[in-house]
C-alpha cells in the first residue's frame, strides 16, 4: 500500500510539474511578445494561452501541496 501512495505521489509531481512548467513558458513568451514587439495588443491573446496560463498556476499550487505531502509521508 505504501508503495502504490509513493507511486501515485510521484505521478501527481510529474504531472504538476510539467503543468508548472507550460504556464511558465507560456508567461515568459507574452511577456516578451508585451515587450519586444511593436504590434503587440491584449485582444491578440487568445483563451487557450489564458488557460495555459491558469494551469501553470494550478500547477505551481498542486506541485507544493504534493511536495508537502511527500515530506509529511516520510516522516
Amino acid at each position: 500500500m505504501i508503495l502504490q501512495e509513493s507511486f501515485y505521489n510521484w505521478f501527481w509531481l510529474g504531472v504538476f510539474s510539467t503543468a508548472a512548467l507550460v504556464g511558465l513558458f507560456q508567461s515568459g513568451h507574452l511577456l516578451g511578445l508585451a515587450a519586444y514587439s511593436n504590434d503587440f495588443r491584449f485582444n491578440s491573446v487568445s483563451p487557450f494561452q489564458i488557460g495555459l496560463i491558469c494551469s501553470g498556476i494550478c500547477g505551481v499550487s498542486g506541485l507544493v501541496r504534493t511536495i508537502n505531502k511527500m515530506k509529511l509521508s516520510r516522516q
